[in-house]
């Protein structure tokens, strides 16, 4: 199962559900939020619109991004994909996907188009 962490890559074109967040474990800061991806279709006639929240985690240097990563932002994300699995509030097992991200892209922003470890938006 840990081989499949860092063979699977994810890319996703969304708008940010709320602002993103700073955090802060003893070691590091990463920041992270949410990104909605709808799909539009038709069935019988009838528009149907389907919504995936995909979680995003940056744990790079992201700070100089942190203004513009608010919510309603369109923005393209790539990284690597993992898997959470825990125990919800009911006791029940549950399992969810995360993002890793190595790239994000503002869409739509002149001012910063590109951001990655290993290069400056500026």
């Amino acid at each position: 199962f840990n081989h499949l962490r860092t063979m699977l890559k994810y890319e996703v074109i969304g708008n940010l559900g709320a602002d993103a967040k700073m955090q802060q474990t003893d070691n590091s800061k990463f920041a992270s939020f949410n990104v909605a991806h709808s799909r539009h279709y038709r069935v019988n006639g009838q528009k149907v619109v389907e919504t995936l929240w995909v979680s995003v985690t940056v744990n790079w240097n992201c700070e100089n991004l942190m203004q513009y990563l608010v919510k309603g932002t369109k923005v393209f994300v790539a990284g690597t994909m993992r898997l959470r699995v825990f125990t919800g509030n009911d006791g029940i097992p549950h399992a969810g996907v995360t993002i890793m991200a190595d790239t994000i892209e503002l869409c739509g922003s002149p001012k910063v188009e590109t951001n990655t470890p290993d290069e400056p938006p500026f």
